[in-house]
């Protein structure tokens, strides 16, 4: 019987305790469905009480609608409180240059986490099955995941809600369960759900692996999917004990710890091996940004380097964390970034534009045809003459009025030349390791609504001098 197997998985991994509040998201389908009805049912012998989180994240229009509407409904025959919200997804996805995975992920917690903070919840209660399990583990080995990630989808984690010095636990209890064994409770007990038709399409990675991988897989071993689990079990059992050693020398390695900073002294760092280097590296990142989700093997590769620079150097990681090489002291905090005054102003063609607010001018004229001195297709504006900083060379026949200079804005995306597609801004100065205060200064050309030229680093692709460029406008800046 299914709900003793889940009360089993419970008290295994003591997912709850008397008088717990949890918070149980529901998408309509399968999965939450049948563990929203389990756990209506062992409330009474766990003393705990419930309430219903549903995110209507508009991916599939009125089907999305519908599917509130029924969670709604759901709520109301339980008699359980639900909190519904309705967020464009779609809309954050691409403002923030995410997979539809990824970004759907990251809209879910945060709205769980809100509803959490809001309602005062412990627990967090998902509908992640044994199939899921699987499916990840399969998933992060395509990607190149090491130990961790190949540990699967824990039964139990912890997330901090922003703001509030408030944590909640997120709880599976169907992670010892099978898809199948779901299908069969819900029919069993007549209790219908919604389907998302997405699921059953080949389009993201994890329907790939689910539709095509796994049932090929399956032909060299029909126990893949029990094989998956069990080992991701394994990993996790080993990750918790190297996670205990990592944790013994990351007290004698860290010099001073605070709420927004850490520092590590680098001597004790570097006498350790390895492989206990670099846990305790993305250790010592997960305790100041909270999570160790996007921190991987490269970043970590790059914190490495960085030990081995000579004098005072710094990089940015995701999550907006600096970490700063000094002496034998390596910090890893949050980054302050100093506001400049926000500037537009129109570029004077010809003539020179000042930008008081970052201590630059800019001259601009209009050149017949491409210099000699330029190379088509160069990736970086020229190298100046004596006394200036840098110089950009644009087909102006390409560009729309207006020309305007302004300081950098969130979400600002634009694609460098020798690059397919727009990238976002931020992300681009994370890849090229711009400094911080460099970044303070940083101005943007315009053409009409496109950023033409990051100064000082790449322009367009859209406005790069050809040969067959007949007029070309040159901006010099100058201190």
């Amino acid at each position: 019987m299914l709900k003793e197997k889940v009360r089993e998985t419970i008290k295994k991994f003591g997912m709850l305790s008397s008088g717990d509040r949890v918070v149980v998201g529901v998408s309509g389908g399968p999965d939450s469905v049948a563990l929203l009805h389990i756990l209506k049912e062992l409330t009474p012998p766990f003393k705990i009480s419930l309430s219903i989180a549903h995110l209507n994240h508009r991916f599939r229009g009125r089907d999305s609608d519908r599917d509130a509407g029924y969670v709604q409904e759901l709520a109301k025959r339980l008699n359980l409180p639900v909190i519904v919200e309705s967020r464009d997804v779609p809309a954050f996805i691409k403002e923030e240059g995410l997979s539809p995975e990824d970004g759907a992920r990251r809209a879910r917690y945060d709205f769980f986490a809100r509803v959490a903070k809001q309602i005062k919840a412990d627990k967090i209660a998902l509908g992640h099955n044994a199939d899921d399990q699987a499916e990840t583990v399969l998933m992060r080995l395509l990607r190149g995941s090491g130990r961790e990630g190949l540990s699967g989808i824990p039964p139990i984690r912890k997330l901090k809600v922003k703001s509030k010095k408030l944590e909640v636990e997120i709880i599976r209890p169907l992670i010892e369960t099978t898809r199948e064994e779901i299908k069969k409770y819900l029919k069993e007990n007549r209790i219908k759900s919604r389907l998302d038709a997405s699921n059953i399409e080949p389009v993201y990675l994890r329907n790939r692996i689910r539709l095509k991988l796994l049932p090929l897989l399956t032909k060299y071993n029909p126990n893949i999917k029990s094989v998956l689990v069990r080992t991701a079990q394994l990993l996790r059992e080993e990750d918790r004990y190297l996670e205990g050693i990592v944790n013994r020398h990351l007290k004698q390695v860290i010099n001073r710890r605070g709420e927004e900073k850490i520092t590590l002294d680098i001597i004790k760092l570097s006498s350790l091996s390895s492989p206990i280097q670099r846990r305790l590296l993305r250790e010592s990142v997960g305790l100041i940004k909270g999570n160790k989700l996007d921190i991987n093997h490269a970043h970590i590769d790059d914190i490495l380097d960085l030990l081995k620079a000579r004098g005072r150097a710094s990089l940015d990681l995701p999550g907006n964390i600096l970490v700063t090489k000094e002496y034998r002291r390596l910090s890893i905090g949050f980054k302050k970034e100093k506001k400049v005054s926000s500037f537009n102003y129109f570029l004077k063609v010809p003539g020179i534009t000042k930008i008081p607010e970052i201590g630059f001018s800019f001259r601009a004229k209009i050149l017949k045809g491409r210099p000699k001195t330029l190379k088509e297709d160069s990736p970086r504006p020229s190298s100046g003459e004596r006394g200036s900083k840098e110089k950009a060379y644009f087909d102006y026949q390409r560009l729309k009025a207006p020309l305007f200079l302004r300081n950098r804005e969130e979400g600002d995306r634009f694609q460098p030349l020798g690059m397919r597609g727009s990238k976002k801004l931020k992300d681009f100065f994370m890849d090229e390791k711009i400094p911080l205060k460099e970044r303070e200064r940083t101005s943007l050309l315009l053409s009409g609504k496109e950023i033409i030229w990051v100064v000082g680093q790449r322009i367009s692709d859209k406005a790069k001098v050809t040969n067959k460029t007949k007029k070309v406008l040159m901006v010099e800046v100058k201190e």
